[in-house]
């Protein structure tokens, strides 16, 4: 496979458990033993789903072994900033979805170690002004989209003044995607 796109959120049964082929969480195959689960996914999608930041945390030496990731959906789950700790630094992840978690300030400052981040969608998180620093940090970053965030027209003025190149998605401003 040259690389693929892998989605969870229609592999959890009603408990909220994951279970692949039947298989309860503690008998997980490593992905790099998974024909499909390889290292060579390009997107995951864990949008929807029940995911927990635990789950991230088990999932970490997966993580790591995926070296061609450019795409992160944790977009309506329950992940919160612990759960983005578990992230690894990922060379090639270029976009990342958030959207509707528990992501706050605190969990921003974790991304600054995603060097090739090029969007950030945190739409409907509790990111507030404090998080501009952290946002502002990311070099790399090209697009953010910040809708029903806790961001005033204070904050985003000074987002834009400290990332000029950045494109930042309000409801008075438009690129909300996704």
């Amino acid at each position: 496979m040259n690389g693929g796109r892998v989605t969870f959120q229609h592999d959890y049964d009603k408990s909220g458990l994951y279970r692949p082929n039947g298989k309860h969480r503690d008998e997980w195959q490593s992905w790099t033993e998974t024909p499909l689960l390889n290292p060579k996914v390009i997107s995951l999608s864990f949008a929807r789903s029940k995911i927990t930041d635990e789950d991230l945390h088990r999932l970490r030496p997966q993580l790591d072994v995926l070296t061609t990731l450019e795409e992160l959906s944790l977009s309506g789950t329950a992940i919160s900033d612990h759960g983005l700790y578990a992230l690894p630094q990922l060379e090639s992840l270029k976009t990342l979805y958030v959207n509707e978690t528990h992501i706050t300030d605190n969990g921003l400052a974790r991304l600054t170690k995603q060097t090739n981040l090029r969007s950030l969608y945190l739409n409907q998180t509790a990111v507030s002004d404090f998080g501009v620093a952290a946002i502002a940090d990311i070099k790399s970053l090209e697009v953010v989209n910040l809708y029903e965030t806790k961001i005033s027209t204070a904050g985003v003025n000074a987002l834009r003044r400290s990332s000029p190149q950045l494109r930042i998605g309000t409801p008075t401003e438009g690129l909300n995607w996704f």
